[in-house]
């Protein structure tokens, strides 16, 4: 008996997790979840034909940053992200094109150095409307104390800029710890500037800014599994599209 109750319960919860009545009529089926719809895929590509899929599909958002527009432009941002040891969200989010440039925002350079094993810290020291000060220290190596004064930005013409007037503290920050970044961890930082630097021209001379031309990509060709793989994905949202419906 025992078993028979149990066998009678099982079987009514899964007619009702797939919206029967248990009794043998028809069945519902069940919206998947998240897992299920992408099976234990990550979230990062394996590969470059993953990183050209990804691209695409990332291609049809409106809420790409500034500056990525197409497909090939995300391509060449995947890229780097794999390089510099990125989340495809995060290099997204900090790297922009200014001028056919890749540039970096100062906060992922500080975030990068500070996850990279060469780095035993990179820390604020002050930071004031007069200047900032960061110091770091490389892994076998002395600690480096690194110093940007308003009369720096005064000196480059930044202060008459709108966001150097209205936020000296961030900005004097931002241009503080990207030198002091660039200076102490180059084979990290692989040239990257931040945009601000970009466009007022500043650069050292023997390590020019990350020059791309987005629209030479030549995407590899797919993999028969990857293109089967893509097939499934598109089909199991057409389904939960139309249960929405």
């Amino acid at each position: 008996m025992c078993e028979q109750t149990t066998e009678k319960v099982e079987a009514g919860e899964a007619a009702s997790q797939t919206g029967g009545n248990g009794d043998g009529g028809a069945l519902v089926r069940a919206e998947p979840s998240l897992a299920e719809i992408f099976n234990g895929a990550s979230f990062e590509p394996q590969d470059l034909g993953q990183a050209y899929y990804l691209s695409k599909a990332l291609a049809n958002s409106q809420l790409l940053p500034p500056g990525i527009q197409t497909s090939a432009d995300i391509f060449m941002v995947l890229l780097m992200a794999n390089d510099l040891g990125l989340s495809p969200m995060a290099a997204l989010r900090g790297i922009q094109f200014i001028e056919g440039s890749a540039t970096m925002r100062a906060d992922l350079m500080e975030a990068i150095i500070i996850n990279h094993e060469a780095c035993d810290y990179f820390r604020l020291v002050e930071s004031t409307p007069e200047q900032a000060v960061y110091e770091t220290k490389r892994a076998g190596s002395e600690p480096v104390t690194w110093t940007y004064t308003i009369e720096d930005a005064k000196q480059a013409g930044l202060v008459g800029r709108k966001n150097w007037g209205r936020y000296p503290k961030n900005m004097l920050r931002a241009r503080c710890k990207s030198e002091l970044a660039r200076l102490v961890y180059p084979d990290v930082l692989m040239g990257f500037y931040t945009a601000d630097e970009i466009s007022t021209g500043v650069t050292d001379g023997d390590s020019p800014p990350i020059k791309v031309q987005a629209e030479s990509i030549d995407p590899p060709a797919p993999r028969e599994d990857e293109e089967a793989a893509l097939d499934d994905v598109e089909a199991i949202l057409e389904e939960v599209v139309e249960w929405e419906d």
